[in-house]
């Protein structure tokens, strides 16, 4: 997934909406995400825009917001109790800040940004184990991203020579940092999530369009991961993962007539794809899964009046296209009690 700093708006609400919803038929196959519960999550300080991210092995959920300073302010969420992450090399000026990203055995980590947000070069990883933080910057780097940690592993991204060139994978087991690539990334790969020994991300291939990807370090084996649901993606669309959990892992897909989020369910060879009931369900005013927490899938969608909530939902599970078609007047109907957003 290219990475870009988080989009901002304004709003602080706190909802939980039923919805059922149902996918067309995409290569010959229909999933559903029946009866899936979605809770809006703004932190009380959130003012222009907010994005939960998720974390690999509790229900807590980690995410950032940002203040009336248009300043990135981290967060760990349990049980909607907030407290808030600034890392001290952060900057405190508008684009400037502190994002938390993932979040293992009670350690947090993420990047934060500190000069020119315009620029990469501002760009700096972090951990926080409770007590202090920890800087996290490849070496080999002109900019680094965490994006995923499990245990003692991190992963994220790096660019090795400027604004422009290709981004880098690496991961860093706390002595030293590896380079991974996929091969088929030509213009650049992106390591969004870690569980165990299996490591997901995007890569852009020669003709710039998007392609999940799941990494096992086990037997040295990369796996291509595409969403049917946006078949023949444009350049700089496609797929991106967003985190892993188990035999589970999400992220977005696009193509220039369609977006949303889904769940891949490793196990079955499944998709599920989904949208927040509350997104903007226009171009550019999506819903983008970008990990997990306690069983939900979290990540981040974009109201009607360009406004980005964190969000949680039930994980949705594979239905039979019998199961599909049986809910499809309930879907009808679910679908016009869509919640009504106005902007404070």
């Amino acid at each position: 997934m290219k990475h870009t700093l988080p989009k901002s708006g304004a709003s602080h609400t706190l909802s939980s909406l039923l919805r059922i919803t149902s996918i067309a038929l995409a290569l010959g196959a229909m999933n559903c995400a029946a009866n899936a519960q979605y809770v809006t999550i703004d932190p009380p300080k959130a003012v222009y825009g907010s994005a939960a991210t998720g974390s690999t092995d509790s229900s807590d959920i980690v995410g950032w917001f940002t203040n009336v300073n248009y300043v990135y302010i981290g967060y760990v969420d349990v049980n909607g109790n907030f407290t808030t992450l600034v890392d001290p090399s952060a900057g405190t000026s508008s684009g400037e800040g502190t994002v938390a990203m993932s979040m293992s055995n009670g350690t947090v980590a993420g990047y934060y940004v500190n000069g020119n947000p315009a620029s990469l070069s501002s760009l700096n990883g972090f951990t926080y184990n409770g007590t202090s933080y920890t800087t996290i910057n490849d070496p080999a780097g002109y900019s680094t991203i965490v994006s995923g940690i499990s245990g003692a592993n991190i992963v994220g991204e790096y660019r090795p020579f400027g604004e422009s060139s290709p981004s880098n994978g690496f991961i860093y087991d706390g002595n030293h940092y590896i380079t991974l690539d996929d091969p088929l990334g030509v213009n650049g790969t992106y390591l969004t999530g870690i569980s165990g020994q299996i490591i997901v991300g995007s890569y852009l291939d020669s003709g710039f369009v998007y392609h999940g990807f799941m990494f096992n370090m086990a037997t040295d084996h990369w796996t291509t991961l595409d969403d049917p649901a946006a078949p023949d993606p444009t350049p700089y669309r496609g797929t991106n993962t967003g985190g892993i959990d188990g035999n589970l892992i999400d992220g977005a897909y696009s193509n220039a007539s369609t977006a949303g989020a889904f769940v891949y369910n490793i196990k079955t060879n499944s998709w599920i794809s989904f949208r927040d009931p509350s997104d903007g369900d226009a171009p550019g005013y999506s819903t983008d899964a970008t990990g997990f927490a306690g069983g939900m899938a979290v990540g981040e969608y974009i109201d009607k009046y360009g406004v980005s909530h964190g969000f949680a939902v039930s994980t949705p599970e594979p239905s039979t296209l019998a199961t599909a078609i049986g809910f499809g007047i309930t879907a009808i109907f679910a679908l016009r009690k869509r919640r009504s957003t106005t902007p404070r």
